[in-house]
């Protein structure tokens, strides 16, 4: 039997794979500026021309992008791999809104799930600012301001899982995540958002207390409460007895 060969990994691929992995873990984010080659080389114990060569290759992967004079930056679309033509087609279907509610109660289920099971400290308390954010917010009734807060404790749960897997989803489905939340807000009236902040910080509670799968099931009547009330608003304009039966999809499988 003849074995293959070994190969020895370069110290630019170590480099890379390093740099890689920050960005899959969220300690590197779209946009962030890459330390500079001497700060890299140090943390990494090996020469600058290793850190070029390494920021070489993530460039020819499109991860990292050159600002002349400027420094090397994370690239912008690793955080979008849904073309624009494709985002809009999803979100022109009036379906729409039922379809990704359905991914986000999968997704986001075990988000929280793994967030409570796995939060270090400081991403719990991340997670108690972007609430205490979020309620502020409800309180302005502006749907701009609540859609955006809402997106970003939606995210910082995904950070605190600490699955790379999940946070790297969650962000290539951030656009998808903001339509689906905007139109909710523009959908439903005031009478179906009430419900909101106490189903918030019911999920933050849980995860604030280590209870997974009382997060992973707050999470889940959450997304299927949304769905259920988005039913009900749509049935009430149109009278489609299709709204009705589609309104307890999710909460069947609460």
């Amino acid at each position: 039997m003849k074995f293959q060969k070994i190969r020895s990994k370069t110290l630019s691929e170590i480099v890379a794979e390093g740099i890689e992995q920050s960005i899959l873990e969220g300690k590197l984010l779209a946009g962030n500026k890459l330390p500079a080659e001497r700060t890299l080389a140090t943390q990494f114990d090996v020469s600058r021309p290793s850190v070029r060569e390494a920021i070489n290759k993530l460039q020819a992967k499109g991860l990292v992008r050159k600002v002349p004079g400027g420094g090397n930056y994370i690239a912008d679309n690793t955080g979008a791999s849904f073309s624009d033509p494709l985002l809009e087609l999803i979100s022109s279907n009036e379906n729409a809104p039922f379809h990704i509610l359905e991914m986000r109660f999968a997704i986001e289920g075990l988000s929280a799930y793994f967030a409570a099971a796995r939060a270090t400290r400081a991403q719990k308390e991340n997670i108690r600012q972007k609430w205490a954010i979020l309620n502020e917010a409800h309180s302005t009734k502006i749907k701009d301001i609540e859609a955006k807060a809402d997106v970003e404790f939606h995210m910082a749960i995904a950070e605190a899982s600490n699955n790379p897997v999940i946070v790297h989803l969650m962000r290539n489905l951030l656009n998808i995540l903001q339509i689906s939340i905007y139109s909710y807000f523009e959908e439903a009236g005031k009478g179906r958002r009430e419900h909101l902040p106490a189903e918030h910080e019911e999920i933050m509670q849980h995860i604030a207390n280590s209870n997974s799968t009382a997060a992973q099931k707050a999470m889940q009547t959450h997304i299927a409460g949304i769905e259920h009330r988005l039913a009900n608003t749509r049935f009430e304009i149109n009278q489609d007895p299709n709204e009705l039966y589609r309104s307890d999809n999710l909460n069947k499988l609460v």
